[in-house]
C-alpha cells in the first residue's frame, strides 16, 4: 500500500476535491484505492465520494471501511454527529463530543433479527469505555490519527494506494503519518500570493518531516485569461520550482475537472517524489548559550544556599 498525502497549511485550497479526484482518477486505473479524511473541523470527503454508509466492525477491534465508487472510504465525520462544530484540540477532546458519539454508538448497536430487538453486546462497553478515557486524553486531535493510521485498526484488505485528505492544522499530522510512511505528497495552492506564503511553509514542514513530494498543483486558475487571483499559474511554478519542488499542473476554475484529475494520476504514477535535503543546523552558539545558563544556575543556586 502507498500512501499519498494531499496537503497544505493555507485551507480552502481545494485539498479535498484533489483528495477525491485523485482517489477516483487512480481507481479509474485499475488499482484498489482507499480513501482516509483526517480533517477533524471539517470532514467532506465522504461526501464528494458519494458516501453515505457506516463503518461496519471486522475481527477483533478493526474497522471495516464502506466502499462507495469502488473506493474504500473512513472520515471523521463517520463518527461525530454530522452538524456538530467539533472540538477536537490537540491538549483535549470536548466532553460533550465524545458522548455524542457513546449515544450514536449505543443506538447503533440495536438491530431486528427475527422481529426482536436484538442488542449487540459484543464490544460495547469496551468502546463506551474508550471513548471515555478519550474525553481528557491528553493527545487529542494527533492521538487520535495515530489511532486511525494504526496498523490493523482500519481493515483495508488489499488496496494499493490510500489517499489521505489532511486538514490544514497539519503539522501534528504530518509527524505522525510519516512515522508510518508516505509515499509520496501532493502540495495543493490557488495562484495567490496568501496561498504561496503557505506554501513555502508546507514545503518547509515536508522538508523538516523528510516527507517526499511529488510536487504543487495550482488549483482554480483562470479560465480562458480571466484571472482569479492575484497571481498566474506560473508564477506558482516558478515559486515551487526554484525550492526544488516540481510543478505538477494548473487546474482552472471549471466543471469538468475529471481530465485534470488523470493528468494528475500520470505523474503520480510516472514521478518519483522528491525528498528535499535537511539542513544543517550549526549548534556551537546554542551550545555556548546553554554553558553561560548553567553558570548562571549554579551562581544563583550558591546565593540562596
Amino acid at each position: 500500500m502507498k500512501t499519498i498525502l494531499v496537503g497544505s497549511l493555507k485551507g480552502g485550497v481545494g485539498k479535498t476535491t484533489i483528495s477525491a479526484g485523485l482517489a477516483l482518477a487512480l481507481s479509474r486505473r485499475g488499482f484498489n484505492v482507499g480513501a482516509i479524511d483526517l480533517d477533524y473541523h471539517a470532514p467532506n470527503l465522504h461526501i464528494l465520494l458519494n458516501c453515505n454508509q457506516k463503518p461496519t466492525r471486522g475481527k477483533g477491534s478493526s474497522v471495516i471501511p464502506p466502499v462507495a465508487n469502488g473506493i474504500k472510504v473512513i472520515s471523521w465525520a463517520m463518527i461525530w454527529p454530522p452538524e456538530s462544530a467539533v472540538t477536537v484540540e490537540d491538549s483535549q477532546v470536548d466532553a460533550e463530543d465524545m458522548r455524542h458519539v457513546i449515544n450514536i454508538l449505543r443506538a447503533s448497536v440495536v438491530s431486528r433479527s427475527n422481529g426482536n430487538a436484538v442488542l449487540l453486546e459484543r464490544g460495547l462497553d469496551s468502546a463506551v469505555k474508550y471513548l471515555n478515557s478519550l474525553i481528557d486524553h491528553p493527545g487529542g486531535a494527533i492521538e487520535h490519527v495515530s489511532l486511525l493510521l494504526r496498523p490493523g485498526e482500519i481493515d483495508w484488505g488489499e488496496i494499493d494506494y490510500l489517499v489521505v485528505d489532511s486538514p490544514p492544522e497539519m503539522t501534528g499530522v504530518v509527524r505522525v503519518i510519516a512515522e508510518h510512511g508516505v509515499y509520496g505528497a501532493v502540495i495543493v495552492c490557488h495562484p495567490s500570493s496568501v496561498s504561496l506564503a503557505d506554501v513555502a511553509r508546507t514545503i518547509d514542514l515536508f522538508r523538516k518531516r523528510q516527507v517526499p513530494v511529488f510536487g504543487v498543483v495550482s488549483n482554480q486558475g483562470s479560465v480562458n485569461g480571466e484571472r482569479r487571483f492575484d497571481l498566474e499559474d506560473k508564477d506558482v511554478m516558478q515559486f515551487s520550482v526554484a525550492r526544488g519542488v516540481p510543478f505538477i499542473l494548473s487546474i482552472p476554475h471549471t466543471q469538468d475537472l475529471n481530465p485534470y484529475f488523470d493528468t494528475l494520476v500520470e505523474s503520480v504514477l510516472t514521478l518519483s517524489p522528491v525528498t528535499l535535503p535537511k539542513q544543517e543546523v550549526d549548534m556551537s552558539g546554542v551550545e555556548a548559550m546553554l554553558k553561560k545558563a548553567k553558570k548562571l544556575a549554579d551562581i544563583l543556586e550558591a546565593f540562596k544556599s
